[in-house]
């Protein structure tokens, strides 16, 4: 999740696409609907088997409201593991212009 949402939030263009899709698929998986983070690196085994195309996203303005800053500072334990999902949740939200085509790309390269 951690890596997932910062690939995300600082999101640029000089990275390979497959860097933000899988970003953007792990964070959506995460929120969306309740992977784990074992689950989520399963799926993107799973992903880099059946695709080598991936496309580009438009990037949002406000890449969400927490940072990477404010999970370092939180207390280790619930109130990190808390930090960490309000932090991937913001950074998805930010995304929610892409949600829909992020959704599609998944069920597209799942059924190949």
């Amino acid at each position: 999740l951690l890596v997932d949402t910062y690939g995300a939030q600082h999101a640029d263009q000089r990275q390979p696409p497959i860097r933000l899709a899988f970003a953007l698929i792990g964070l959506h998986l995460a929120c969306d609907k309740g992977y784990t983070g074992r689950q989520v690196q399963h799926m993107h085994m799973l992903l880099a088997r059946r695709s080598k195309t991936w496309p580009a996203f438009a990037r949002p303005t406000q890449m969400g409201a927490l940072t990477v800053l404010d999970v370092s500072q939180a207390q280790p334990g619930e109130q990190r593991d808390s930090t960490l999902h309000r932090w991937a949740q913001s950074v998805w939200d930010a995304w929610s212009q892409e949600h829909a085509r992020v959704k599609a790309l998944l069920d597209r390269v799942m059924a190949d």
